[in-house]
């Protein structure tokens, strides 16, 4: 436990390998200090070598090095101990995350196995990245549960592969919602096919309560799998979704489609219903300036009528311009 805090300092370190570099500031920062330690370093030398020694003229003459004191033990310098001691401790942890890639749940080394995969989690850049590493775990929690007997170990290990699979499926659901593409649920839809599979396979071999608990991980999957067809749905709808977005441990819902375009246009009429009023009559039932419909009573209303209104003056004939809408204008 008291190591663990280096061991995730250690794979990070090796999994980032080559592709990492100090930056320029950096790098002219720590040059300008090793400079300087060089400088007091050297003139300490020149002040410690006798003054009438043969190497005392030219560089050599300043450069003591690593060289021991006259008269004092050898002794191994201290940046030199700490550097080897501490490549030595990564080298040795680094064996030993490749040797746990192995471990077995129970082993000594499964939980340094475990610690790893925890970082490659808090390391991935992306929703769509971390939910393929969910998928990737919960498949090694299944050929772990394969390769153990206890039932007790197994119930543990396929939990942990249930919940791989439904962090996957909120990962990968949020990525598809966010970038309105179906691309990430492609992938978990190629998971569940692969994984049921050989969760299948495996239950032909099993009996009693291993059997009952591999059967709740198929439901489980069957349960992302409607998941990911009712956002397939979602991303389809035409004219866009009702109502706002919600979540739950799988990830984002499945919305009903709405049947009004996006644009606001109002919905057919269906048969046997009232077909919406058309604004080209004003008075009846058109809308108010404030969008609300007037409800003013007029003889339009009354089939056969013309509407009485008073012609507005200065006007020949006011009850053209307003049935028809203003479509001819009155010569002033």
């Amino acid at each position: 436990n008291d190591l663990s805090p280096l061991l995730g300092v250690t794979r990070q370190l090796n999994r980032v390998g080559s592709t990492v570099h100090p930056d320029p500031e950096f790098a002219a920062r720590f040059r300008t200090r090793l400079m300087a330690v060089a400088a007091v370093q050297e003139a300490n030398s020149a002040s410690v070598a006798p003054a009438n020694s043969s190497r005392s003229k030219g560089w050599l003459g300043h450069y003591q090095g690593l060289r021991r004191k006259e008269g004092t033990p050898r002794r191994v310098p201290r940046r030199l101990a700490l550097l080897t001691g501490t490549l030595a401790v990564l080298l040795g942890l680094s064996s030993v995350g490749m040797a746990s890639g192995n471990a077995k749940p129970g082993e000594a080394l499964y939980g340094l196995k475990r610690n790893k995969e925890t970082a490659q989690l808090a390391l991935a850049g992306s929703d769509v990245s971390r939910g393929e590493l969910h998928l990737q775990f919960a498949r090694t929690r299944l050929n772990e549960a394969e390769s153990i007997t206890g039932i007790t170990k197994i119930s543990s290990t396929l939990s942990d592969a249930d919940a791989e699979t439904r962090s996957a499926m909120h990962d990968l659901g949020t990525a598809a919602m966010d970038r309105d593409s179906t691309a990430p649920l492609d992938t978990i839809d190629r998971f569940v096919v692969s994984q049921r599979q050989n969760l299948s396979n495996w239950l032909g071999d099993l009996s009693g309560d291993k059997r009952t608990r591999a059967a709740n991980s198929l439901t489980m999957l069957d349960a992302v799998q409607q998941r990911s067809q009712g956002l397939r749905s979602t991303l389809g709808c035409k004219h866009g979704v009702v109502g706002q977005q919600n979540s739950d441990d799988l990830g984002p819902l499945a919305q009903a489609c709405s049947s009004v375009p996006v644009n606001g246009a109002k919905k057919p009429a269906q048969p046997g219903e009232k077909a919406p009023n058309t604004p080209s009559a004003p008075g009846v039932n058109s809308p108010s300036a404030n969008g609300a419909p007037s409800t003013t009573p007029t003889n339009s209303q009354q089939p056969g009528l013309l509407p009485q209104q008073p012609a507005p003056s200065g006007r020949p004939d006011g009850q053209i311009p307003d049935w028809l809408g203003g479509i001819f204008k009155p010569k002033n």
